[in-house]
């Protein structure tokens, strides 16, 4: 795994001067609107070494241990829009007010999280302008804008809200590092027993994709994919009563012998119905997520 990025990109103040027509003797109060888009965001996670004392005060005890970091990455640019009232002097002709528009580049930003994240729905609150001045100068017909960008990381996800297989199919940066929280293998079923099967790193990404070479029936196919979907999601702390109930049941399910046998359908879709946030009593989808 890579080492944690540290160069995001340093913000510059905003100094920006704009023409404004002849006419316009004075303003009125300036409104400024955000564009979301032409951002992109990508998640991750890296390495980081952490030092600490076992026994507080006690050399002897100090160990250095690895720590997973979960990144998402930011990288684009985000316009902003200055809306300005205008008024003109006699016998001039101005419309109610004057736009200008300018953008700012955010270059890479990097933010960390204890667990694994998901980029947001909507990147409108990424970037903020602070200290704004608005200057209006009628002798030079010119408009001033000055301000601070800050760049702020989205919140954490809430942990209590599932994911859907595709998702972790798509994230495996997300899923390896779930495994390897489950210490390298993910049962399903029991041990060898029957239909069970292991996951580990090399069959994971198969096995979300519904994809298990030489496995029983299609329908088992759905219910591995489903049951390793349903036990990802309770390692990244979004499990209920239920889901546990479902995921016991189907892991003794796998251990009957019985080929082709109809149940697994009824099965898989109770977990796929924990797995979309839809069974009761349970986390609901992660917002923002496949």
């Amino acid at each position: 795994m890579p080492t944690c990025p540290c160069n995001n990109t340093p913000l510059q103040p905003v100094d920006i001067t704009f023409d404004v027509p002849t006419c316009v003797s004075r303003i009125g109060t300036p409104e400024i609107f955000v564009s979301c888009a032409n951002i992109t965001c990508s998640s991750g996670s890296c390495d980081q070494s952490v030092t600490f004392q076992v026994c507080p005060g006690n050399p002897a005890s100090e160990i250095t241990c690895p720590v997973t970091v979960y990144t998402l990455t930011f990288t684009g640019e985000k316009q902003f829009i200055l809306q300005v009232p205008v008024f003109d002097q006699a016998g001039c002709t101005l419309p109610p007010f004057l736009t200008f528009q300018f953008n700012i580049d955010i270059g890479t930003q990097t933010c960390y999280y204890c667990s694994p994240q998901t980029c947001p729905a909507s990147f409108c609150t990424l970037l903020s302008l602070e200290n704004i001045v608005i200057t209006f100068d009628a002798a030079q017909h010119t408009l001033t804008i000055t301000g601070d960008p800050v760049f702020n990381c989205p919140p954490s996800d809430d942990p209590s809200c599932v994911l859907t297989r595709g998702y972790y199919a798509n994230h495996p940066e997300v899923s390896q590092q779930l495994l390897s929280q489950a210490g390298g293998q993910i049962v399903l079923g029991a041990d060898s027993q029957a239909f069970s099967l292991t996951v580990t790193s090399q069959n994971l990404i198969g096995v979300l994709s519904g994809n298990v070479p030489g496995g029983p029936s299609p329908q088992y196919q759905q219910l591995y994919t489903q049951l390793l979907t349903a036990k990802l999601n309770v390692l990244n702390g979004a499990g209920c009563p239920l889901a546990t109930m479902y995921i016991n049941n189907a892991d003794t399910f796998l251990t009957n012998p019985t080929q082709n046998d109809p149940g697994a359908s009824d099965i898989q879709q109770l977990l796929a119905s924990y797995n979309e946030g839809n069974a009761d009593g349970c986390p609901e989808h992660c917002s923002g997520t496949e």
